[in-house]
C-alpha cells in the first residue's frame, strides 16, 4: 500500500469511527426517549404502549452497552457516555417498578 492509499484508509477508518460514535449517542438519546415515553404511556394506563417502549428502550440500551467497548473515545467522553447509560438502565429500572406498584 502506498502512501495516498494509507492515507485514505486512514481517512476512511476516522470517519467510520466519528460515525460509530454518532450511532451511539443516537442510539443512547432514542432510548431516553423510548423511557421518556414509557413513563407517560405508563401514567395513560396504556400498559400495552408502555411495555413496547420500555422494550425499545432496553434494545437502545443493550445495543449502547454492546457498541461502547470498540468505539474510539477519549477517557472523558467514554466516562460521559457510559454515565448516560447508567442513568438510562436507572431510569428503565425505575418506571419498570412504578408499573408493579401501579
Amino acid at each position: 500500500m502506498d502512501e495516498y492509499e494509507a492515507s485514505k484508509f486512514a481517512e476512511i477508518r476516522a470517519e467510520a469511527e466519528r460515525r460509530r460514535v454518532e450511532l451511539i449517542k443516537t442510539a443512547l438519546q432514542s432510548g431516553f426517549t423510548f423511557a421518556d415515553l414509557a413513563s407517560t404511556e405508563s401514567s395513560l394506563r396504556d400498559l400495552v404502549g408502555a411495555q413496547l417502549a420500555i422494550n425499545n428502550a432496553m434494545k437502545a440500551h443493550n445495543g449502547v452497552e454492546k457498541s461502547l467497548p470498540q468505539a474510539q473515545l477519549s477517557e472523558e467522553e467514554r466516562q460521559g457516555l457510559e454515565g448516560k447509560l447508567i442513568e438510562l438502565k436507572q431510569l428503565i429500572e425505575q418506571i419498570q417498578k412504578n408499573q408493579e406498584a401501579e
